[in-house]
């Protein structure tokens, strides 16, 4: 795929939820002639399906080839069966979990399934079930789980939940949110949670403040792996990392638009600070700003801005372009690896230079995982 195929894709993702979509993106897609991708990478099935659906909506996919639309309809129908199993297990856990009193909220992508995907279950497939009880309900919780059919997986053991298996979907049961955040924050999660109906059938899902903390957190964990890999010299990567922030652009417009107008940024506030990364979450949120203009209101970005945990990479946020802020991501992760930390360190040169990498120092070590599919 070419740095011009990422760039239609970026383009698409940026303009997807406007009104006047179909208007605008219709003259790239003229000038593009047939789109043909017969080896398409799955990665960037799952990443192009949002903005598949959505030109399909506008009688926009002619200029896909036979088989580019081939792999793009197996996918969704692939996905489709894949959450509608997710939906039915998920189903029977919530009941029996009812029946006898305890709370059971369904976290990530599940609770995106049920909430922001609910009508385009075929969009993202999702890996397994996320479940979260308080600790006092931790013995019940497992119990109500063997009695529905689920064997415990032995082969993994972490700190924060463990792992079951129903036909092949794996089922893990939390009972903190995991390694990096504290334990503090599953209380306020489960106190700012909603129900939903679906099909006669109550869940409990996180509010959709806390969709967007935990999408934050989930993109911000996958954003250092990445990099972490792409510093070892793994540039198969980068494609990757590109893939998982068209998804998490996707998910975070999607979760504010679909709140409705309901979403309090005073509990999201409260909920940033409990999970100990008010800093990391103001910066992703000050990037989605600058590249799919989500709602975010002003004084809600100076707000985290001001936080000093996000200082000095968010300090100028507000002057840079956005292709600079993936870079400034990119530095950051590469001063974590190296463990540079003070008034000297390589971003604060960078942040000095306004990011033109022209510090030998720095150079050497970043010029082998900067992208080259940012647009300009």
């Amino acid at each position: 795929m070419t740095n011009r195929d990422k760039r239609f894709l970026l383009e698409c993702v940026r303009r997807l939820p406007e009104k006047d979509f179909g208007e605008r993106i219709a003259p790239i897609l003229e000038q593009r002639g047939e789109i043909r991708w017969p080896d398409m990478p799955y990665e960037w099935i799952k990443a192009f399906l949002p903005v598949y659906l959505r030109l399909r909506e506008l009688s926009l996919a002619f200029p896909f080839s036979r088989e580019t639309r081939h792999q793009l309809d197996a996918a969704l129908l692939w996905n489709h069966q894949r959450n509608t199993r997710i939906l039915e297990i998920a189903a029977e856990l919530a009941r029996r979990f009812h029946e006898t009193g305890e709370t059971l909220l369904f976290l990530k992508g599940t609770s995106l399934l049920l909430t922001v995907y609910d009508q385009e279950i075929g969009i993202r497939p999702m890996a397994d079930i996320d479940i979260l009880v308080v600790p006092e309900d931790l013995g019940t919780a497992e119990t109500r789980l063997e009695e529905a059919g689920c064997r415990r997986d032995g082969s993994k053991k972490p700190s924060h939940h463990d792992t079951y298996l129903k036909n092949d979907v794996p089922i893990e049961l939390h009972w903190r949110c995991g390694f990096q955040m504290p334990a503090e924050l599953s209380s306020h999660l489960l106190k700012t949670s909603r129900t939903v109906q679906r099909n006669g059938v109550s869940f409990q899902v996180p509010g959709p403040e806390a969709s967007l903390l935990l999408a934050c957190a989930n993109f911000e964990a996958d954003w250092s792996h990445c990099c972490d890999l792409l510093w070892f010299g793994d540039e198969a990567w980068q494609e990757d990392l590109l893939c998982r922030i068209l998804f998490f652009f996707h998910e975070l417009r999607w979760i504010l638009m679909r709140s409705e107008g309901a979403f309090s940024w005073a509990i999201f506030h409260d909920l940033a600070r409990a999970s100990r990364k008010e800093g990391e979450i103001g910066i992703l949120l000050m990037l989605a700003d600058k590249i799919v203009r989500a709602p975010i209101p002003k004084e809600e970005m100076e707000y985290l801005r001001r936080n000093p945990m996000s200082a000095p990479f968010a300090k100028r946020c507000d002057k840079i372009a956005w292709d600079d802020m993936a870079r400034l991501f990119l530095a950051r992760e590469w001063v974590r690896a190296r463990r540079r930390e003070g008034p000297f360190s390589a971003a604060y040169l960078l942040m000095k230079s306004r990011l033109r990498i022209n510090h030998p120092k720095t150079y050497s070590g970043l010029k082998r995982i900067l992208p080259t599919w940012v647009p300009r």
